[in-house]
């Protein structure tokens, strides 16, 4: 399957709502128009990478992985890519580079929100 990073901002941003407990599942976790199967996938993904507390199992049919809650990394990721605008500015560089990770997504984004800071404020940020 490929990752459909449109589905990973709206997982992460329903996480973040919803999740209140590093130790409880969000349960029947769903996602409108994408696939229960698509929606396990992804939701390991971010697990994977360190953005969100998951609970996996499996069973004879299928692997299972729910959200629990956004690490602080999460939080950062959301935090990033939650405005519109930025997203769509760091889709399209994602785009353009045709090899961007989930951590450059990540990346990408913050540049933006610290281009956008910059131009308030006049503040030059860093990393």
């Amino acid at each position: 399957m490929k990752r459909d990073d449109e589905l990973v901002r709206t997982i992460v941003l329903k996480v973040e709502e919803l999740g209140d407990s590093p130790n409880a599942a969000i349960n029947n976790f769903r996602i409108d128009g994408a696939s229960d199967e698509a929606v396990d996938y992804h939701v390991w993904l971010l697990g994977d990478a360190g953005y969100m507390r998951v609970r996996s199992f499996a069973t004879t049919q299928r692997t299972y992985s729910i959200p629990c809650c956004l690490t602080a990394a999460g939080h950062d990721f959301a935090n990033s890519i939650r405005d519109d605008r930025v997203w769509r500015s760091t889709m399209e560089a994602a785009r353009e580079s045709r090899a961007a990770t989930l951590k450059m997504l990540g990346e990408i984004a913050k540049a933006f929100v610290r281009q956008k800071i910059k131009e308030k404020t006049g503040l030059d940020l860093i990393d």
